[in-house]
């Protein structure tokens, strides 16, 4: 009796944790397909921060308009991608949380080797 009740409370609780948006699988599990920077990432922060004024040349620090800044400056900006929307640093500033799946493409860009392809 006391098994059952455990594995049903541990099945309760497996129910409630996957209930999240846009779940993110663990970064290992989910970057077996190369990012390309072209196609993700330089669109994903050319569109959010580098032409949007705010990241751009004569904007706040740092200037995200190419490749080269994008690629030194990606661990704070995953970081700041990561934030609690609560967050005033929380980029892109003033605006909601980008999806997980998002975040998540932008983190194994950063695992791959930040490739500029």
């Amino acid at each position: 009796m006391k098994l059952s009740i455990l594995l049903f409370c541990l099945g309760f609780l497996s129910v409630l944790g996957s209930c999240k948006q846009d779940k993110v699988v663990p970064l290992m599990e989910n970057c077996n397909v190369l990012v390309s920077y072209q196609e993700s990432i330089e669109p994903l922060i050319l569109n959010s921060c580098g032409t949007s004024g705010c990241h751009a040349v004569g904007g706040t620090p740092p200037v995200l308009t190419n490749y080269n800044q994008i690629s030194v400056n990606s661990q704070n900006i995953l970081v700041r991608m990561q934030l609690d929307p609560t967050n005033v640093q929380l980029m892109p500033f003033g605006g909601p949380k980008l999806a997980d799946s998002i975040i998540q493409n932008f983190e194994c860009w950063i695992e791959q080797g930040t490739l500029d392809n």
